[in-house]
């Protein structure tokens, strides 16, 4: 929806626009829709017609609920017997994959995410009884609150709740008993020991929060008499607007919406003109409905909106665009507009978010006719036959009476078997005999019954044949009738499934393609595959699966089983034998499968287009050339591995001599090396010893020269005292200098 924003006068124009097609609606519906719906209710609960005689016969047939409830097992078995309700086809060969994608989501959608059973059920019913099945099909964004409490959890165990989305609300830390040393208790003792080194473990009692996200296609009925079109509607059509829907919504739920609360908060809850519609009360009369109540808490209150889908000029350029207008209190015509903060006073939409059916539309008018609207005169009609058939059997059996002269009247009017009626002598009692109609009645009472076969296709031969009949009539007259009603109910379903079953399934995949924001995982042919509905935005055609559950049972088994015996004359004959292929075969087989009541044929046999085709086989000659080919080459290839071998062996021998010689000359190096490092070490000991012997006599010859010397200088010295003793005046060595 995008977000406009308009003055002030604009905003005027547009709920004068909304509340005088509202207005037009309303008149158009109450005009004599209502009453019709009304009456049509009535006499599906069996109510009396007010024109009851006390004292007579009062009963009602059920004419209206045999025939609704007769055709209402043909019809969900033709939607709901097979696998899809709808079918998507490609409109180019390579869209044929992502079609059968399509066609998987959007059953799962209608048939799991919602309860695509109940939806139809309840669309048909109302189309056959209410004149117009309604269902809504919107895209829900909203998020839902969620809340989960934990105990115990170790630290480890809320990092990962929070790498979940969860955020903590409330939390208590404690120390994990098991965890601490022997004897330790206290906290002052704790603290000692983490004082010491020692660290704890502790646990968490969380509470978590988050927003999930429940985005998804809904689905949903809608109650006849909340839905109401222009006067001048032929259909739903996003071109001609003037579409309604009366929702009955509490407060706190338009505020969940988006709605500012102070807005919805002054809608009043008088306003309760639904609930007062003659078919209103007529649906929920035996439940006691008495419309709105007041609780105490005021946003649980309940309150009428009006959803408006009408055409209306915003910027006068001439064009009107589709926009979605909300009204509060418009019950007269006179509603006031719901601005809401993001979408605005009147969002601009692509679509009108309804699919409608009607059991026998009448050409260029919404409104057709339900089979109660074909079926409610013979209803009265059989019920009157019936009274008076029962009157008529009631004096029979109980007549009354001509008193005369003195008759105890109190035992006349007691009407037992055997009793006596006591009078004076002279009085008489005469019984006034009343003929009995009921053979009469019968006729009448069939007639009826095959003008209503007549009008809607729906009688006991529709649900099993009489004994009787039998008797009178042939097995081909009986089926010839039983296909006849057939007929009926399959226009019907062909009727509903154009109209109305295929735009549930359009607009399906029209919130897929638009609103959705994430990858889904579905199961097509037992494969889990990935896909994006925004990738199937107008790429696709689509049909109705209907007819799969029309008709006899035992009569579609008898034309497979002729078909079948066809196909086999076909298959043997080598003219019309390539007319027999293997698509065509399992093409039969899955019609086979699904008229038994069974689902997917890949259950029981491989698509021939999946197989891979096998090699083609040779003739004999070739086969045999073939095998002499191989017994050649078997010959020529065992010289070859014998050659092969030979050579490989001498290879083998010429390595070994190779091996043997090197490890010979690796020998023989090893040796000379050990030779060479002994030599080498003896040298170098013989070397070391003559240093060691030079090195010694050098300094030997080194102290017996320092001896020498000193001695030669001690000598020397001596002789020098000698002579200076010699030239001394003394004698003594001393010198007088004066001399």
């Amino acid at each position: 929806m995008n977000a406009d924003r308009f003055s002030d006068d604009i905003i005027g124009h547009i709920e004068s626009v909304a509340n005088g097609e509202l207005a037009n609606a309303i008149t158009y519906q109450n005009g004599y829709v209502t009453e019709e719906r009304a009456k049509a209710f009535s006499y599906f609960d069996g109510e009396p017609y007010g024109n009851e005689v006390p004292g007579q016969s009062q009963v009602v047939t059920r004419d209206v609920m045999e025939t609704v409830l007769w055709c209402m097992p043909s019809l969900m078995r033709i939607f709901m017997g097979g696998d899809d309700v709808v079918k998507f086809d490609p409109r180019q060969e390579a869209d044929e994959e992502a079609a059968e994608q399509a066609t998987e989501w959007a059953n799962y959608v209608f048939r799991q995410q919602n309860n695509g059973f109940q939806i139809l059920y309840d669309m048909f019913f109302d189309a056959l009884l209410q004149k117009n099945g309604v269902v809504k099909v919107w895209w829900d964004d909203r998020k839902v609150a969620e809340e989960a409490k934990y105990y115990g959890l170790s630290a480890a165990g809320v990092a990962f709740h929070q790498s979940q989305g969860w955020k903590i609300k409330d939390i208590r830390k404690y120390v994990d008993e098991t965890t601490l040393p022997g004897g330790l208790q206290g906290e002052q003792a704790l603290l000692e020991a983490q004082a010491q080194g020692f660290q704890p473990t502790y646990q968490f009692d969380v509470t978590f929060e988050r927003d999930q996200d429940k985005s998804q296609v809904c689905v949903e009925s809608v109650p006849p008499e909340e839905f109401l079109v222009s006067r001048n509607s032929r259909g739903i059509s996003e071109d001609t607007g003037g579409v309604f829907h009366k929702r009955r919504i509490m407060i706190s739920d338009l505020i969940a919406e988006g709605y500012d609360p102070d807005d919805v908060m002054s809608i009043s809850s008088d306003d309760d003109t639904i609930a007062s519609t003659p078919e209103a009360q007529a649906r929920y009369e035996d439940q006691g409905y008495e419309g709105n109540t007041y609780p105490t808490d005021d946003t649980a209150r309940y309150v009428w909106v009006t959803d408006c889908y009408v055409l209306v000029d915003t910027d006068d350029d001439g064009r009107a665009e589709l926009r979605k207008v909300t009204l509060a209190g418009a019950s007269d015509g006179n509603g006031q507009i719901l601005i809401h903060p993001e979408h605005g006073a009147a969002p601009r939409v692509e679509v009108i978010p309804f699919a409608s059916i009607t059991s026998v539309p009448i050409p260029h008018r919404y409104y057709g006719l339900s089979l109660a609207d074909i079926v409610m005169d013979l209803q009265l009609i059989h019920s009157t036959i019936l009274r008076q058939s029962l009157q008529s059997l009631y004096l029979a059996n109980n007549p009354r009476m001509f008193a005369q002269g003195e008759v105890n009247y109190a035992d006349l009017l007691t009407s037992r078997a055997g009793g006596v009626v006591r009078g004076a002598v002279g009085s008489a009692v005469t019984p006034l005999i009343s003929p009995h109609v009921g053979q009469a009645s019968a006729p009448m009472i069939e007639y009826i019954d095959r003008k209503r076969m007549a009008r809607t296709g729906v009688n006991k031969f529709g649900v099993g044949l009489d004994a009787n009949k039998l008797q009178n009539e042939s097995a081909t007259a009986a089926m010839q009738q039983s296909e006849a009603s057939n007929e009926r109910i399959e226009l019907i379903a062909r009727i509903f499934a154009e109209t109305g079953v295929k735009r549930i399934f359009w607009l399906i995949m029209h919130c897929g393609s638009q609103y959705s924001t994430k990858k889904q995982t579905i199961r097509l042919r037992d494969k889990y595959v990935e896909i994006n509905p925004r990738q199937w935005r107008d790429r696709f055609d689509m049909s109705a699966r209907v007819g799969l559950g029309t008709g006899n049972k035992d009569r579609q088994v008898q034309s497979l089983n002729m078909l079948g015996q066809l196909l086999m004359a076909l298959k043997q004959d080598p003219e019309t034998r390539p007319m027999v292929t293997p698509g065509k075969v399992y093409n039969f087989v899955e019609d086979v499968v699904e008229s038994s009541g069974l689902k997917r044929v890949e259950r029981y046999l491989e698509d021939p287009a999946q197989i891979q085709p096998p090699e083609p086989q040779p003739n004999p000659e070739a086969m045999k050339a073939q095998a002499e080919l191989q017994m050649k080459q078997q010959e020529a290839q065992a010289r070859l591995q014998q050659s092969q071998q030979e050579a490989q062996q001498r290879a083998q021998s010429d390595q070994m001599k190779a091996q043997m010689d090197a490890e010979v000359a690796r020998y023989k190096a090893d040796l000379e090396a050990q030779q060479a490092r002994a030599n080498a070490e003896l040298q170098a000991a013989v070397d070391r010893e003559v240093a060691a012997n030079k090195l010694q006599f050098e300094y030997a010859k080194m102290q017996a020269d320092h001896e020498y010397r000193m001695r030669e200088m001690a000598a020397e010295k001596e002789l020098e005292r000698e002579k200076m003793r010699a030239g001394s005046p003394d004698g003594q060595g001393n010198i007088n200098i004066s001399d």
